[in-house]
């Protein structure tokens, strides 16, 4: 039985790689447990007949660890797999003190010791990588990269773009920008927001929606952003929503203008709709777009290079077409089920020194 610790309640990219590693696994024949804190958003979610679920606090005392430790014996585990900070110390503790094999997957880059406890590190990039290796000194035999995987027809939208388009009072010739994700400083939407100026005095008509939660320090400065440019009707703030897919499939492109990544779920999910993308060149960003062919990337903090791509794809419907193929290609080859599980597998079996797959 393969065990997957996943220490957050809401929904973020971590939780939805969580989830889909934990269906997945379970589809190939794997029997899993998934550990979650009361109350969390992956525990509501359906899953395998063969996956099975534990509750826990994730506090890290000697009670807690030691009845975790016990449920894990009593179902025969050999290995966990974290997911997030709170998780992946508790389970290098359960780990170093209970005698179970660790692998964990880096979601975020922070300087956190504890990683280098660890059997094994699954980096979804080259540049995760690269973190965990000169700043957290984990040694780069335990490193394993493999991307994140993402079956497609998970993702798939359920209304047709003009009556999703009709939802928010837009023409279907209106250039529609799509942002998915966290709205928060370390996304740095405001430098979208200053771009699009610059595409309107072009003589483009943008829009663009922003889907996901407004982090609260971030609230205020984005709000005053929008009335400072005179934005406020060439912008919908959604807010969190569960139509994420019917929303991606009506935009013209995906924007990620963040200053700091590992590799967002957001831009596999629209790539894996065929659309083209316009994105920072932080983290692992650069190792999922090939620049010129499914997307675009700029430099971080620039409104300007921003701005030009953008008007590139707005001016260019042959290009969208061409770049959101090409995309959809990308994502069959490197990001695909198909492609990813059989590595994440290979990984679990070297942590636990067999030839065969684990059961």
């Amino acid at each position: 039985m393969i065990v997957q610790l996943v220490s957050a309640n809401s929904l973020n990219g971590a939780i939805r790689h969580c989830y889909e590693l934990t269906v997945e696994l379970a589809r190939h024949g794997q029997p899993v447990l998934l550990v979650h804190k009361p109350g969390a958003w992956i525990a509501s979610n359906p899953f395998p007949s063969n996956v099975e679920f534990l509750e826990t606090s994730f506090r890290r005392t000697p009670y807690e660890l030691s009845r975790v430790a016990r449920e894990l014996r009593t179902r025969g585990v050999e290995l966990i797999h974290s997911h997030l900070s709170s998780a992946n110390f508790f389970g290098v503790l359960l780990a170093r003190f209970f005698g179970f094999r660790s692998v964990a997957t880096c979601h975020m880059t922070h300087f956190q010791p504890h990683w280098w406890w660890n059997d094994r590190v699954i980096c979804p990039s080259q540049a995760t990588a690269s973190f965990q290796r000169f700043v957290n000194f984990v040694p780069s035999r335990r490193l394993d990269v493999i991307h994140y995987p993402l079956n497609q027809n998970n993702f798939q939208p359920t209304r047709d773009a003009a009556n999703v388009r009709t939802s928010l009072s837009l023409p279907e010739n209106r250039f529609l920008i799509g942002v998915v994700g966290e709205v928060s400083f370390r996304k740095a939407p405001h430098v979208l927001l200053e771009s699009l100026p610059t595409l309107i005095q072009a003589g483009h008509d943008p829009h663009v929606f922003f889907a996901g939660r407004v982090a609260g320090d971030y609230q205020q400065f984005f709000t005053d952003r929008i009335q400072q440019l005179n934005l406020e009707s060439v912008v919908s703030v959604l807010g969190q929503r569960r139509d994420i897919p019917d929303l991606v499939n009506a935009a013209d492109c995906i924007c990620l203008s963040s200053t700091r990544e590992v590799t967002p779920m957001a831009l596999l999910e629209a790539m894996s709709l065929g659309k083209p993308t316009v994105a920072t060149r932080v983290g692992g960003i650069a190792e999922c777009i090939r620049d010129g062919l499914d997307g675009f990337l700029v430099k971080p903090n620039s409104p300007i290079d921003l701005a030009q791509r953008l008007q590139q794809l707005a001016a260019d419907k042959q290009l969208r077409q061409k770049m959101g193929q090409n995309a959809i290609a990308r994502i069959e080859e490197s990001f695909s089920v198909k492609a990813v599980i059989p590595q994440i597998l290979a990984c679990y079996e070297q942590t636990l020194g067999r030839k065969q797959k684990v059961a």
